[in-house]
């Protein structure tokens, strides 16, 4: 049981970092995993098995999250107009002029470089989309902004928290197939839809809490889903 902890300790230690302090730990635990090593094989000692895991598993778990912080920032670098052809994973929100919808990308301009990866499209709220829908769409894509003071709001964190690479303003979309999901996706959502309905009509305006708690359980498991599938 001893060695999960140390693993599991050196898993969340090098996640940390990479998330808040945004650098590797590479070289740091190199430098300190050398200075460690001739120290004690100057006493002719081996370097603890437990010390030995923290460092192996901080550097595994830090190695990945920095090698998705910068595909985060830079997949999509340089790139304005887009074509896009993808699958609509969320369902409908509204705005004073616009509807948004969660996509996941199968093509962009033709490639499959940024196959699987999830952005935010912006339409007019004539376009009636709904959950599963294969789509093609041609618009303009931004990087989420910022935050630009102290503590600030910044939607482009929030937008990496939820694996969204960017948004997409476009004026027109075409629907090529529906139902473009595997079916227990589709199920999961419709039992989904059943329970906002329902708890709606039970708690009345408390039910917004309570959705959002189960929004945030929903997306969790959809994107282990999304790995399995």
């Amino acid at each position: 049981m001893r060695p999960f902890i140390y693993i599991t300790v050196g898993y969340i230690t090098g996640i940390i970092w990479g998330l808040y302090l945004k650098i590797s730990i590479v070289p740091i635990f190199l430098i300190f995993g050398g200075i460690v090593y001739f120290i004690l094989k100057n006493k002719q000692k081996k370097i603890p098995v437990p010390l030995l895991l923290f460092i192996i598993f901080s550097i595994i778990s830090n190695t990945q999250i920095n090698n998705l912080e910068k595909k985060h920032d830079n997949l999509y670098k340089n790139i304005e107009d887009v074509k896009i052809v993808g699958t609509i994973i969320s369902e409908r929100k509204e705005t004073d002029y616009k509807a948004s919808y969660t996509i996941k990308v199968d093509t962009v301009n033709n490639s499959i470089k940024f196959k699987n990866t999830n952005l935010l499209i912006y339409v007019p709220k004539k376009e009636i989309l709904n959950y599963g829908d294969k789509v093609i769409l041609n618009g303009s894509y931004e990087k989420a902004k910022e935050a630009t003071n102290y503590k600030g709001f910044d939607y482009r964190e929030y937008l990496k928290q939820k694996d969204i690479y960017g948004i997409v303003k476009t004026e027109k979309v075409q629907v090529l197939k529906n139902d473009n999901l595997n079916i227990i996706r589709l199920n999961l959502n419709k039992i989904r839809n059943k329970i906002k309905s329902n708890l709606k009509e039970v708690l009345g305006e408390d039910a917004n809490v309570t959705i959002g708690i189960l929004l945030r359980r929903y997306l969790r498991n959809s994107r282990r889903n999304d790995r399995k599938f």
